[in-house]
């Protein structure tokens, strides 16, 4: 745990026995997307690039994207 939110929430992160992170493995294998709050994640390249490559191949969620659909998280935001 890094830190709570002003709701109580925990902020933080956690890996897998082999250092892998559960986020990019969802990510990895179509079952979630990037959204523009991870841009602050130590892995968010890696989350694009695995989401990237579900794109391209239409995994898990991307199977029936228009490729009109294929965006990265707007990376100009500012908090």
């Amino acid at each position: 745990v890094e830190s709570v939110d002003p709701s109580g929430n925990f902020i933080g992160h956690f890996t897998t026995v082999d250092g892998k992170s559960p986020a990019w493995m969802l990510v990895q294998a179509g079952l979630a997307k990037v959204l523009d709050s991870a841009r602050h994640a130590p892995n968010y390249p890696e989350l694009l690039q695995a989401q990237k490559e579900c794109q391209h191949r239409r995994i898990g969620i991307w199977t029936n994207m228009d490729d009109s659909m294929q965006e990265e998280p707007n990376q100009n935001n500012t908090e």
